[in-house]
């Protein structure tokens, strides 16, 4: 006899238990997927603070290093020639003091060999050094290429046993910023804001103007300004995924470090095994060329470097010690990005 079965669907209840066992094990899905996608944020941020800090501190120390230097062959009782724009006997780190918690700014002054292509605009031209072949009797200082400027630059010249530094009494040569224009400045006359520099007691080696060997010729330096190669804390004008503004280092004036919002600036001057420091100067004495903090030996820099997104779930204070001097010494923060702080000290390698 043939046995007949009824079938049924699940119940109510059963339903409702699936459900809820479903959502629960959905919930949790999501919650491992929500931190997951925040710790890798959190994970992204604090790389981006990391490396943003090192490029950074590693531009700042070579600069802070070369501090001080003249060119290769320059002793140390070398003179600096009347007129000359700068006094090399005097502080090669200076800087100006924020307010209360305000970033500080850092002028390095040290010369930097002049590197141009043979052929300027000229991709596969070769980067070589500008030497000096002649000074001449016109007052001009003749070089073995052409090279172009702009009328700011500040420029070093040595025979190994006097400098000056000068800027060119010529017009400014604008392949600087356009390369497609044509180079004829293959000399240049010294200047400075009252006339003429001479040179007329500077030497080269005969070989120079004969061009027998020009790598054993002096070379052209640059020296960017007077005041040095400016480092400072500005805003970018791009904003945030919070709609707040972003900060960045800025090296002569152009961007160099997008996330870098505050930077404290200490001169330290050693004596036996103690260094004590000091802070910058006033931005007046900074203008006028008056500000020389002492022959300093060390610099303390400490950098607070922000992530350009949000991290955190809502708005979190932060307090940050900062590298400063007397009673205003913390900062506090109040939003979702991450931050941290970052400290070197630099020792100066070419004090005389």
């Amino acid at each position: 006899m043939e046995r007949h079965h009824s079938q049924k669907g699940i119940s109510l209840i059963e339903l409702l238990i699936a459900m809820t066992l479903s959502s629960l094990l959905l919930l949790g899905v999501m919650r491992m997927f929500m931190d997951s996608s925040r710790s890798s944020a959190s994970d992204r941020a604090l790389a981006q603070v990391q490396d943003s800090a090192r490029i950074a501190m590693e531009m700042i120390k070579e600069d802070v290093r070369m501090a001080g230097f003249w060119g290769r062959c320059v002793a140390a009782d070398a003179k600096t020639t009347s007129g000359s724009l700068v006094n090399f006997t005097s502080q090669s780190v200076i800087g100006v003091e924020g307010s209360t918690t305000t970033s500080d700014s850092l002028a390095v002054l040290g010369a930097e060999e002049l590197i141009r292509p043979d052929v300027y605009g000229d991709s596969a031209s070769a980067l070589n050094p500008v030497y000096i072949t002649n000074f001449n009797n016109s007052g001009k200082i003749q070089f073995n290429k052409n090279i172009c400027f702009a009328s700011t630059d500040v420029f070093l010249v040595s025979d190994c046993r006097q400098l000056v530094a000068f800027s060119p009494k010529e017009s400014k040569h604008t392949c600087k910023d356009d390369p497609t224009k044509t180079v004829t400045a293959n000399a240049l006359t010294p200047n400075n804001s009252s006339g003429a520099i001479s040179l007329k007691n500077y030497t080269v080696p005969p070989q120079c103007s004969t061009g027998t060997d020009v790598t054993t010729c002096p070379t052209l330096h640059n020296l960017g300004s007077i005041n040095g190669t400016l480092y400072d804390i500005r805003q970018t004008g791009r904003f945030g995924s919070d709609g707040q503004p972003l900060f960045a280092l800025f090296r002569a004036g152009r961007e160099m470090v997008e996330g870098i919002e505050n930077m404290q600036v200490l001169y330290g001057i050693q004596s036996g095994n103690t260094i004590t420091y000091t802070s910058g100067c006033t931005q007046a004495s900074f203008n006028a060329g008056s500000c020389r903090p002492g022959n300093t030996t060390h610099i303390q820099v400490s950098l607070l470097v922000a992530s350009t997104n949000n991290v955190a779930d809502s708005n979190t204070k932060q307090t940050f010690n900062l590298l400063n001097l007397g009673v205003n010494t913390q900062l506090t923060t109040d939003d979702r990005r991450l931050r941290k702080l970052f400290t070197t000290t630099i020792q100066l390698r070419n004090q005389r």
